[in-house]
């Protein structure tokens, strides 16, 4: 979702959060009718899920001290099969939908399996978004990120960017990436905290994901 100045609101549902994350969280989860953004005070630590009526002009409500923020969420219709998850993704909160596989497989073919599909296999360039996938499935899971082509260089397979030494210290184990043979794939496992490389052959579980609209 993106910020947004409000002009036409109705049909306020409020919750308790602590941050923009868990704000628009709450939102996914416990509103009935999707909502079309939502406000969001960190001071007063109160979140609202918004629809709003182009017809009608009401303030932004005043939420205790501090500034109220209005983000509006970008189209979040998700395909059949995926499901729509909120998170923070540097200084914004956005949304992506993700279906989970229950077969493991090998990374090649889970990565066919969601090309298939029009898709991608997930990808977690920021510690936010592993930590929405590793919300969703805490145990074992390979990531679209590989360096089959060259094992010098991990390339993330929704757009062939390459993993910069930075984004790579921030994002992997200690000691890891190995950029070794037998180790161009990169997963989660827990209980590790970051990703890691490894062997391209073993079967795991997987996401594949689709921009909200697709």
């Amino acid at each position: 979702m993106l910020p947004y100045q409000m002009q036409d609101t109705y049909n306020i549902t409020w919750f308790l959060a602590t941050s923009p994350l868990e704000c628009a969280t709450l939102t996914f989860s416990n509103v009935c009718c999707r909502p079309k953004g939502l406000l969001y005070n960190q001071e007063a630590g109160l979140c609202g899920a918004i629809l709003w009526d182009e017809e009608a002009s009401p303030e932004i409500p005043v939420l205790g001290s501090g500034s109220t923020n209005l983000y509006q969420f970008t189209n979040s219709a998700c395909k059949p099969g995926y499901q729509a998850y909120p998170y923070f993704d540097g200084n914004s909160v956005t949304t992506t939908c993700l279906s989970w596989s229950l077969k493991k497989k090998h990374y090649l073919i889970s990565a066919g399996m969601c090309r298939e599909q029009g898709a991608v296999l997930a990808s977690t360039k920021t510690i936010q978004k592993l930590e929405l996938l590793k919300s969703i499935a805490p145990n074992l899971f390979w990531v679209g990120l590989d360096a089959l082509q060259n094992v010098t260089t991990f390339v993330w397979r929704d757009d062939g960017t390459v993993l910069s030494p930075e984004r790579a210290q921030d994002l992997f184990i200690e000691g890891k990436p190995a950029y070794a043979e037998d180790k161009e794939c990169a997963s989660y496992k827990e209980p590790d905290t970051r990703l890691r490389d490894g062997r391209c052959v073993v079967s795991k579980n997987f996401f594949c994901e689709l921009k909200p609209g697709c």
